[in-house]
């Protein structure tokens, strides 16, 4: 795991600016301190979906909690939640279907917060590999025999893959071939390099293919469109391990509230110009044609999608889905952190 994790450390001390809000308006609790306890928080290389992690810390909403935040770069959902399982990590951020896979399969964690409870999923196409006018579900057989990169092999995008091609009466084990590619920022390299016909993928993958000509989005669940189970699966979550949260229940409540409240406040149109200059010091696009204007969209994206509630009814519906799917003894009541929003 050392290999594949890099850390640095924001503490108190080094943030720029102090956060005008600690927790939502709505939110009806006490303030919570942390004590200046670190935390330990897992974030994707050249990821947008990043954001309220460095707003978090970069506009002192972690520090208003006594909160000493480090990010760590772990590139897949799988991977953090064995570390924060093993205490080499404190909170994943992973999509819901991974998380319960994972409890159903015998690791003690637990849904802690929601980040984004919509899912943020698109199936991407390298342009001119297929050619269907069909709407979904049918449109999915086009993809026949094609070559799909995922983040890493049993990671959401994966799940999600494999509910689109059930839907659509294929076999989710033999009808494409699953590429591991990385994280987002290795994702477009790789359709460029005809190393896959396509991705599926989170941000920026998505709002790329909206505005570039190399791909298009031939299933888009931010839209609503694939499978009703998978959509209420694959939401993003915060998860944490039961051990972390026992020992640490203040801290998982002081960052709860500076999850929050990073998240109402960036959703306000007065500070944009501010997330947007956040983003920016984080990621790039690159040599993308027009990038400026599609990293403004893709933030606007983000920010407008964001909620700190969980979507309880969804995660317990794919639950009972994985049931039906793979017998096991999982209480989905048992999958969420009794504070949790």
């Amino acid at each position: 795991m050392s290999r594949v994790i890099r850390r640095f450390f924001l503490s108190a001390g080094l943030v720029a600016a102090t956060a005008l809000h600690a927790q939502p308006s709505s939110v009806k609790e006490p303030k919570i301190s942390a004590d200046d306890k670190p935390i330990r928080l897992q974030v994707y290389q050249g990821a947008i979906i990043n954001l309220m992690q460095w707003v978090m810390t970069e506009r002192g909403f972690c520090a208003a909690h006594k909160l000493k935040c480090e990010l760590v770069t772990v590139p897949s959902a799988p991977l953090g939640i064995q570390a924060i399982v093993a205490g080499s990590l404190d909170v994943v951020i992973s999509s819901a279907d991974v998380a319960v896979q994972a409890a159903a399969g015998g690791a003690p964690v637990q849904f802690v917060g929601g980040l984004l409870p919509a899912s943020p999923y698109a199936l991407s196409m390298r342009t001119g590999v297929i050619q269907t006018s069909a709407s979904y579900p049918t449109n999915v057989k086009a993809i026949k025999g094609l070559k799909i990169g995922v983040t890493a092999r049993g990671a959401g995008p994966e799940a999600q893959m494999r509910l689109l091609l059930a839907e659509a009466g294929m076999d989710p084990e033999k009808d494409v071939t699953y590429v591991a590619v990385g994280p987002p920022s290795s994702q477009y390299a790789a359709m460029v390099a005809k190393q896959v016909d396509g991705v599926m993928g989170f941000e920026p993958m998505p709002t790329i293919c909206e505005e570039s000509k190399l791909c298009g989005n031939l299933v888009d669940l931010r839209k609503g469109q694939g499978p009703a189970v998978g959509r209420g699966g694959s939401g993003v979550t915060y998860v944490a391990s039961k051990a972390f949260i026992e020992k640490n229940a203040t801290t998982i409540d002081a960052f709860r509230q500076a999850s929050a409240g990073a998240i109402e406040w960036a959703s306000k149109a007065e500070n944009f110009p501010e997330v947007m200059a956040i983003a920016k010091r984080h990621f790039n696009l690159g040599d993308l044609p027009d990038a400026e204007a599609v990293t403004e969209r893709l933030v606007k994206n983000q920010v407008s999608s964001y909620h700190w509630q969980l979507n309880r009814e969804g995660i317990k519906a794919y639950a009972a889905h994985l049931a039906k799917e793979k017998p096991n003894t999982l209480d989905a009541a048992s999958l969420f952190y009794s504070r949790a929003y």
